[in-house]
């Protein structure tokens, strides 16, 4: 068996790029594990700031950009980036160098609000009946766990579909 590729694995102190603390976003500038110490750009405040590298890997959660979306939620960046009017307001990034608007940074709740978005627009011609029917779209439990990094675990039905299954915790 082939092991995972060292960059899908994402390890508690493996720190992304943008991390939300305290419903703030944060750009990381310089992570040091030795010294227990992670420099933070502050995007609301427009300044430095310095936090405890297992603070911010404990309670910091990943900002999520178009892109992680899009591979997600099955859908081009360029739809997701036409249709933002619809979504959640999420976080507005911006250049370290002349701060211009460079994108947008989204949490997972945020995440969850744009897949029910997406899970409510009708696809296609309206309908006599006013049915909405959504294009494919991965279920709330199979986004979850693509969020939290979770195993989704298929099971070959007797027709031959694969049918998403998961594991229960145990503590």
């Amino acid at each position: 068996m082939k092991p995972p590729d060292r960059k899908q694995v994402r390890h508690k102190w493996n720190l992304p790029a943008y991390v939300i603390l305290n419903k703030k976003l944060y750009k990381v500038l310089v992570k040091n594990k030795a010294n227990d110490r992670t420099v933070l750009w502050n995007f609301e405040e427009h300044k430095r700031e310095v936090h405890s590298y297992s603070a911010v890997a404990q309670y910091g959660e990943k900002a999520y950009s178009f892109w992680d979306i899009s591979q997600m939620l099955e859908r081009s960046p360029n739809t997701l980036k036409f249709r933002r009017h619809e979504f959640p307001e999420g976080y507005r990034i911006y250049t370290m160098t002349d701060h211009k608007p460079h994108g947008w940074r989204f949490d997972a709740e945020q995440v969850m609000e744009i897949r029910e978005v997406l899970a409510n627009t009708h696809y296609g011609r309206p309908r006599a009946d006013g049915e909405i029917i959504p294009r494919a779209i991965p279920s709330r439990a199979e986004l979850k766990a693509m969020l939290q990094q979770e195993a989704v675990y298929y099971v070959q039905g007797k027709d031959g579909k694969f049918v998403p299954t998961w594991k229960a915790h145990q503590f």
